[in-house]
């Protein structure tokens, strides 16, 4: 587990699957900074002091990506 082993600051973790062991694992090690995207810690419940959350919005991505696609297309 990267929280335990290693001289490591922050863990990110990836996905709205793992908001549950982040706030399980989060308050035993309150000196690293965890950071959860795609998801919102529960943080209501106390546990996640150390937990950044990151949302983003994936329809804005490919809005983009449709965009500049057309625009290079002939």
């Amino acid at each position: 587990m990267a929280a335990r082993a290693g001289p490591y600051d922050v863990i990110i973790a990836g996905t709205f699957l793992m908001n549950g062991y982040i706030a399980k694992i989060a308050p035993q090690y309150p000196t690293k900074k965890f950071i959860l995207f795609d998801d919102v810690a529960a943080y209501s419940t106390g546990c996640c002091k150390n937990v950044y959350s990151i949302q983003y919005k994936t329809s804005d991505a490919s809005y983009i990506a449709g965009y500049i696609a057309g625009k290079v297309s002939k």
